[in-house]
């Protein structure tokens, strides 16, 4: 496929680069089944963050109240959600890209840490962690999985160890967060194609349109 559109200038037809934006990229090779990691726009990392940080917004005084309803005690319930506030400033602060979302990302997931712990041995607590990753998962970021499943496994390790729970209870979360995470991978990795797909189009439109018009403008030139 032609890769540099066509323009005319006054000495002839030359050649004008294809924008960055548009240029064509190699296609995957069939054994590449997990996604590349390519960076989302700017535009589709404002709307993802601004849901994750809305969600994050909406448990801080949930733990609040929750804390209170649970009969953590006043010192406990005002302390305990405090470095949630402190990863939501993060999260919306003057700060680059990757901290904001790790840090709205660690916000979600301690707020399921910290509801198990308030309602221990209730299991509906416990399905909290499952939809924290799965909103985890709108940045498409290896680095946000990475810290969903180290904290979950983490977690699980502990509450085994020191909080009751059995070796099996943390196993089993452990593996339902990896499945989770494989599903949402296949999903990122399909949403990634299609990106690449809708791309390569613009990009061949983009080329054969500016192609086109500076056919008709030398044939335009050539007859007068």
């Amino acid at each position: 496929m032609v890769r540099r559109a066509c323009e005319v200038e006054a000495g002839g037809v030359s050649f004008l680069p294809v924008p960055a934006a548009l240029r064509l990229r190699p296609p995957r090779g069939r054994r590449n089944w997990l996604p590349q990691g390519r960076a989302l726009a700017e535009r589709d990392v404002a709307w993802r963050h601004r849901i994750v940080c809305g969600l994050l917004a909406v448990h801080v005084p949930v733990l609040f109240v929750l804390g209170a309803v649970a009969g953590r005690g006043r010192l406990a319930t005002f302390i305990e959600p405090l470095p949630i506030v402190l990863l939501l400033g993060i999260a919306i602060g003057p700060f680059g890209r990757r901290p904001r979302s790790l840090a709205a990302s660690l916000g979600l997931l301690g707020s399921s840490a910290l509801l198990q712990d308030m309602f221990a041995g209730r299991s509906g607590a416990a399905f909290h962690v499952f939809v924290a990753v799965a909103v985890i998962a709108l940045y498409q970021d290896w680095a946000a999985y990475a810290i969903g499943v180290t904290f979950v496994a983490t977690q699980s390790v502990l509450l085994a160890a020191f909080g009751g729970d059995t070796w099996g209870q943390a196993i089993a979360m452990s593996l339902f967060v990896v499945a989770e995470s494989a599903v949402l991978v296949v999903f990122w990795q399909a949403n990634e194609q299609a990106r690449e797909g809708s791309e390569r189009l613009q990009a061949a439109l983009w080329e054969g349109q500016t192609s086109v018009r500076a056919r008709l403008e030398e044939t335009e030139r050539i007859r007068t």
